[in-house]
């Protein structure tokens, strides 16, 4: 959907271009056709980054429209100027008129915004980086502060998870051991010495690179203690075993000033192997945040594990293909923030 939002974007920049000067002064938002008539008498059109003022504007003309300090492009992740707050339109039709609707052209009831960037998640093309410009110059998925490559259109949002409100379980995701649940804007795990193992399917383009980054908080630990992002992974056997690879945060001991970042295998429905690749230099004591991201191209892997202000990155092969993302959590009481998947 964000590609179809940035080639209607370009579709009506072009029908502004075919317009004289005059027809750029307005009265009205009818004459202003694709665009939008500002307060101050002016049309003003979708932009390549933001909603830009038109051709009769003077010396404005192609510049950003700023309204109330604010740049137009952060009102909506979408260069979609402020209204009038007596707009009563919702052009998404999602109960939120477009007046105060932080993505407006994707149904979003919720209005949540993980990174605070006043761009909605439905629309917001980097969601767990503020980015209030949503600066996307190769016009991908993914906003030039979260894409890989920033100047080669190939980068496909997957799935992003900001686990909001008070849904039964974690709606998408099947629970194979453990209790997971949403609350107050986070997946919930309660500490416990047994597995809490759950998956969920994806749909990754053939030859794609995977990314998958989760935000985590440690609120308390016990050892031997993991927390994994998997990829492949197959909790429930459907291919006769159980089985998976992906980044690990464990601590054998001593809580989380033994931490290490590791390679992990799933081996059965209650056993799992790790390989410590990189041990972190110095204590953490809960609650800790972090995030954890498994990057897979063919059959290389790269993990990258943020524990307070400390970051570790390292590497391991490892074959299958990616059809689902897991998550699993032993010795460890946390709030999983958030799951961005993509493709590079």
């Amino acid at each position: 959907m964000l590609r179809l939002r940035s080639l209607t974007m370009v579709a009506l920049l072009a029908v502004a271009a075919c317009l004289g000067p005059d027809q750029h002064r307005c009265a009205s938002g009818t004459d202003c056709p694709g665009g939008t008539c500002e307060a101050a008498g002016f049309c003003s059109f979708p932009g390549a980054i933001c909603q830009e003022w038109g051709a009769g504007a003077g010396s404005l003309a192609g510049t950003c429209v700023v309204d109330a300090g604010v740049d137009a492009a952060a009102s909506d992740g979408g260069g979609v100027d402020a209204l009038d707050a007596t707009d009563t339109s919702d052009v998404d039709l999602d109960g939120v008129p477009d007046a105060d609707d932080n993505c407006r052209a994707e149904p979003n009831p919720d209005q949540h915004d993980e990174d605070g960037d006043e761009a909605g998640d439905a629309c917001d093309n980097c969601p767990v980086t503020a980015s209030p410009i949503q600066l996307n110059l190769d016009d991908d998925d993914l906003g030039d502060l979260c894409d890989p490559s920033p100047t080669v259109a190939r980068n496909w949002r997957l799935a992003f998870e900001p686990w909001s409100g008070t849904p039964s379980g974690v709606p998408g995701w099947t629970s194979y051991a453990g209790t997971w649940s949403v609350s107050d804007d986070a997946v919930v795990v309660a500490v416990s010495p047994n597995q809490a193992r759950m998956q969920r399917p994806v749909m990754v383009p053939v030859g794609a690179a995977v990314f998958v980054d989760v935000g985590y908080t440690i609120d308390a630990v016990t050892t031997p203690a993991t927390l994994a992002v998997l990829g492949p992974v197959d909790f429930d056997g459907s291919d006769k075993t159980i089985s998976g690879t992906g980044c690990a945060l464990r601590s054998d001991g001593g809580g989380m000033d033994r931490a290490t970042l590791a390679s992990v295998t799933v081996t059965s429905a209650t056993a799992f192997s790790l390989n410590g690749l990189a041990p972190f230099d110095r204590a953490v004591t809960p609650p800790a945040t972090g995030a954890i991201r498994l990057q897979r191209r063919g059959t290389a892997n790269t993990c990258r594990i943020s524990l307070a202000s400390e970051t570790l990155t390292d590497t391991f092969n490892s074959s299958g293909s990616v059809t689902q993302l897991g998550l699993l959590a032993r010795g460890v009481g946390l709030r999983l923030h958030y799951l961005f998947a993509y493709t590079d």
